[in-house]
């Protein structure tokens, strides 16, 4: 069976988003504005569209991150970049909002991307069962 290939490659730059922690949702008419008259065929297909935040900004002048979870720029293993770009847009919503941004995720409400109601136990069972997945997949792939 062939797996298709995804690719984790910036398509402006080149480097791996993937590696580098660069995974964001942006809201839709962003993404369109940033491959505005760049779209070939091939980009239909998926991961094949792939932009590290720092080229979505060039195209772009900016970002618009949706509420996604992917969002969250408290989650590990992201880059400083990244984390940074996400965290200024929460403190632009809680201001337009006429609040004052909580840094602490567990004390931030949840409409300024608090994540209260995931305990550390909750968590700590998340990232067990992510590295038996994960376990079970290298296992799965090098026996094919």
């Amino acid at each position: 069976m062939m797996w298709p290939t995804i690719v984790t490659r910036c398509c402006g730059c080149g480097v791996g988003t993937n590696v580098l922690g660069e995974w964001y949702m942006v809201r839709d008419t962003v993404w369109e504005l940033a491959w505005r008259g760049r779209r070939k065929s091939w980009h239909n297909v998926p991961g094949q569209s792939v932009l590290c935040i720092g080229c979505l900004e060039k195209r772009i002048g900016r970002s618009d991150f949706t509420d996604a979870p992917v969002n969250n720029p408290d989650k590990g293993e992201i880059s400083d970049r990244m984390r940074a770009r996400l965290a200024a847009t929460d403190r632009r919503y809680a201001a337009s909002i006429g609040e004052v941004y909580v840094e602490d995720p567990f004390k931030r409400p949840p409409h300024q991307g608090g994540y209260a109601h995931i305990t550390s136990e909750e968590w700590a069972e998340f990232d067990r069962r992510k590295a038996d997945w994960e376990g079970r997949r290298r296992a799965f792939l090098q026996r094919m």
